[in-house]
């Protein structure tokens, strides 16, 4: 596809405090966050990407001239706007493009998670020189509860 997204992205993003009750672990909920905030940009849907944020997240926009950090959903979501904008008016879609999470690993740390992903091959080990990894990304993604 002609489109390629970078964006690093470090965000708070709400999921059932009461896991108890769930049948499902823990990080199965994180994870189906990532993939819906993956799904969104695939399709440059922005009502599904606003539903992956919390209204305290944070991001670090590197694309954006210059780069910055956005605070709070509405400033985090509208970073998205004028890009998938463009997409869908450059791109037939939906689906503007595919993005396959590799060695996706999930942390867990009380009502906190970090999830960790590559979005291309990883470099043949062991690696003898300096190698950027310019596809890896990072998520971190809370319950949502004061403390």
């Amino acid at each position: 596809m002609g489109v390629r997204v970078a964006v690093t992205i470090a965000a708070l993003a709400l999921f059932p405090v009461n896991i108890a009750v769930q049948t499902n672990k823990p990080e199965d909920d994180v994870v189906a966050t990532v993939r819906t905030f993956v799904k969104a940009i695939e399709t440059a849907d922005l009502t599904l990407l606003s539903a992956t944020f919390d209204q305290d997240a944070t991001a670090f926009m590197p694309g954006s001239p210059p780069p910055e950090r956005r605070t709070g959903k509405a400033q985090v979501v509208d970073s998205f706007r004028g890009l998938f904008e463009q997409v869908r008016a450059r791109e037939p879609g939906p689906q503007y493009a595919t993005i396959t999470p590799r060695d996706m690993v999930t942390q867990l740390d009380g009502d906190t998670a970090v999830v960790t992903f590559h979005l291309s091959a990883l470099p043949v080990q062991p690696i003898k020189e300096a190698t950027a990894f310019p596809g890896a990304r990072l998520f971190c993604v809370g319950s949502g509860v004061a403390g």
